[in-house]
Parts: C-alpha cells; sequence; structure tokens
C-alpha cells in the first residue's frame, strides 16, 4: 500500500470517527436536556420574549431614557395590552363555552337520530356502516373520556396551577434578561478569545434578528389569521364564532401544520348547522390558507427562516419527537437560525466583503449601533444605550 493510500484511508478514519464522535455527543447533549427540559423551556420562553421587547426598549433608549426606565415602560405597556386582549377575549369565550357544554346534549342527540339517514346515504354509495353496532361505542368511548377527566380533576387543577407558576417566572426572567442583557452579553462576549470576536458577533447579530422576526411574524400571522377565522365562520353563521378564532390563531404558531389543526373545530362545529356550511368553512379556510401563503407570509415574515418546505416538515417531526409540542414550535426557527448562521460564515461569498451576510441588517443609518458598532459621537464610555447589538439586551462591539 503506497503512502498516498494510506494517507485517504487515515483520513476517510478520522472523518468517521469524527461524526461518530459528532452523533455521540448529539445524543449526549439531547439526553442531558431532557432530564433539565422544564428549566430549559422556562429559560428560552424568557429569552425568546426578551428578544421580541428589545428592540422597544432600544427606541426608548434612543430617547435618552435609562435602560431601567425603559425596561419598566415596556413590561406596564405589555401587561396593559395582555390585560386588555384578556378583557376583550375571556368573557365571550368563557360564554360560549358554557353555551357548547350546555347544549352538546342536544348536538348528541341529533346525530343519533340523523344517523340512520346517513347510514342509508352511505349505503347508497357503496359504504356499509351499522350504526346501531357504531354508536354504542361511540357513547361508551364518550363515558370513559368524561370519567377520566372526572378522576383526574386534581391533576388538572395542579397542572393549571404549575402552569400559572410557570408564566410568573418566565415574566420575571424575561424582565430581568431585559435588564441585565448587556452585562450578561458583554460577559459572554469576554470568553470569546480576541480574534475570533467579530465572527461571534456577526453569529450573535444573525441570530437575533432571525429570531426577532420570526417570533414577531409568527405573533402577527397568529393575530390576523384568528380574527379571519373567527369574523369569517361568523359571517357564514358558524356557531362558537369567537372559539373558533382564538383556536385558529394557537394553531397558526405551529409551523406548517397548524392552519389545518386550526381548521379541524371549525369544520366540525359548522357540520352542526349543515352539511353546506360546513363546504363552505373547508372552501373559506382553503382560501385563507392561500391568503397566507401567498401575501401575509411573505410580507409579514419575508421568509426570515427560510428553510424549504421538505426540510421544514422533517425538522418539525424531529422537534416534535424529542420535545413534544414545544419541541415542534422551536425546531423550525433554530433549525433556520443555523442554517443561516453557516451560510453566513461559512458559504459562497461569506467574508469576501462583497456584502452584508444572509440575515445581517443591511447598510445604512443606524447600521453601527444596530450592529453594535461604534457608539456615537458624545457618548460616555460604557454608555449601555449606545453601541447595543439587537441581542438579549445587545452585544456590545
Amino acid at each position: 500500500m503506497t503512502a498516498r493510500r494510506r494517507r485517504m484511508w487515515l483520513d476517510s478514519l478520522i472523518v468517521l470517527a469524527t461524526i461518530l464522535a459528532a452523533m455521540a455527543l448529539g445524543a449526549a447533549v439531547v439526553a442531558a436536556a431532557r432530564l433539565v427540559a422544564h428549566t430549559l423551556l422556562v429559560l428560552v420562553l424568557a429569552g425568546v420574549l426578551a428578544v421580541l421587547l428589545n428592540p422597544l426598549v432600544a427606541r426608548l433608549q434612543e430617547q435618552r431614557a435609562s435602560r431601567a426606565l425603559a425596561v419598566a415602560l415596556v413590561v406596564v405597556a405589555t401587561l396593559l395590552l395582555v390585560a386588555g386582549l384578556a378583557l376583550a377575549l375571556v368573557r365571550p369565550l368563557i360564554t360560549q363555552v358554557g353555551e357548547l357544554s350546555q347544549a352538546l346534549p342536544g348536538y348528541v342527540a341529533a346525530a343519533r337520530e340523523a344517523a340512520p339517514v346517513w347510514q342509508e346515504r352511505l349505503a347508497q354509495m357503496g359504504l356499509r356502516l351499522d350504526v346501531d353496532k357504531v354508536w354504542p361505542q361511540v357513547t361508551s368511548r364518550l363515558e370513559s373520556v368524561g370519567l377520566q377527566v372526572l378522576s383526574r380533576l386534581g391533576d388538572i387543577v395542579g397542572q393549571i396551577g404549575g402552569a400559572a407558576a410557570d408564566i410568573v417566572l418566565v415574566a420575571v426572567l424575561t424582565i430581568y434578561l431585559m435588564l441585565d442583557g448587556p452585562r450578561l452579553a458583554r460577559g459572554l462576549r469576554a470568553w470569546v478569545p480576541a480574534p475570533h470576536r467579530a465572527r461571534y458577533d456577526e453569529i450573535a447579530r444573525i441570530t437575533s434578528r432571525l429570531l426577532g422576526a420570526y417570533v414577531r411574524g409568527q405573533i402577527t400571522l397568529a393575530f390576523i389569521l384568528g380574527i379571519l377565522a373567527g369574523v369569517g365562520t361568523w359571517l357564514l353563521g358558524v356557531p362558537y364564532a369567537a372559539l373558533i378564532g382564538l383556536l385558529a390563531g394557537l394553531f397558526e404558531l405551529v409551523p406548517m401544520v397548524g392552519p389545518v389543526l386550526g381548521a379541524i373545530p371549525a369544520v366540525l362545529l359548522a357540520l352542526l348547522v349543515s352539511w353546506r356550511t360546513a363546504l363552505y368553512v373547508v372552501i373559506y379556510f382553503i382560501l385563507i390558507q392561500q391568503l397566507e401563503g401567498h401575501v401575509l407570509v411573505p410580507r409579514v415574515t419575508g421568509h426570515a427562516v427560510g428553510l424549504r418546505p421538505s426540510v421544514a416538515i422533517v425538522t418539525l417531526l424531529g422537534g416534535f419527537e424529542l420535545a413534544g409540542l414545544w419541541g415542534a414550535l422551536f425546531a423550525v426557527p433554530a433549525v433556520g437560525i443555523l442554517s443561516a448562521v453557516v451560510g453566513a460564515l461559512w458559504g459562497p461569498g461569506a467574508g469576501d466583503g462583497s456584502g452584508p451576510a444572509p440575515g445581517a441588517p443591511e447598510g445604512g443609518a443606524g447600521t453601527a449601533a444596530a450592529a453594535g458598532g461604534p457608539a456615537p459621537a458624545g457618548a460616555a464610555p460604557g454608555d449601555e444605550r449606545c453601541g447595543a447589538a439587537p441581542t438579549v439586551g445587545g452585544t456590545p462591539s
């Protein structure tokens, strides 16, 4: 065996060993993350909220407000907004949920009476369905589900209390992250070797920009889609339109499959009116999804994450397998940000000065301040109002 061939075999073995080591490290990280999944989730949610609200804090700092005052004003404004939305939505939602629970037995009885008609229609289409055999199974299943819910009522109340405590904890951590963001960023940056700090700053800028754009875009889309779903089903005569709008908005936060999940409750409730109304609802939700895909998403989010649909679906499934619903919510933006960072740092044209990296702020007035560049003239050394990058409080240059 020649020296060149031995060198090729050695390089191949090194590559294989590196891949196996990376896979083992990834498995170890996933296993460790599962042990502290709840704590990580709280930290991630607090970090996302801090990144989402930090641009408002930066705007107030540009008006010569101290960071503490800016954070206080943003927190108060956010609480007022949440309280206003709760007052506007909670009352009709409680009313409609109560009406639905009272009307549910009547709907079940009506479905039982209409079952022979549907059985006859299905038989005409060549489909055999024995309602007398299927109906007892359905009712027994519903009764068992109801008994399970009642038996676990104490656990459900405990879970609600735990969720409320988590919400308070996330809110407190978000405030601390916004207040101490610059100090944390400076401390983290100090650990980076000096030759690599420019690359670190670029990664921080891209990550902050893409994460903020994705979160703001998803919340805006959820709000718009919820309004469209609620108003549209109300105009079509579907009952419990406010509940439909809320569910459609919440499901919109789930990437890729959220719009389909949001349409299912609307179609089921429309069937309580008539099959024609259900058909109109299906057509309406198809139109909403077309409007979302061709008009709203390009304008609201600008394809902030930039993943191909096939990659996004695989990422969504992988995130769901690893961490359930929360994994599905965060897997797509995480992989998208990682892809953008890798492409900006090591992709074609990276570092050749040909233009801004993908996801990086474009040039123009204020770019230096937005990207953590030099502070404006007249700023005192260490002034946190100047030269802060759009991370969780800013990454100084």
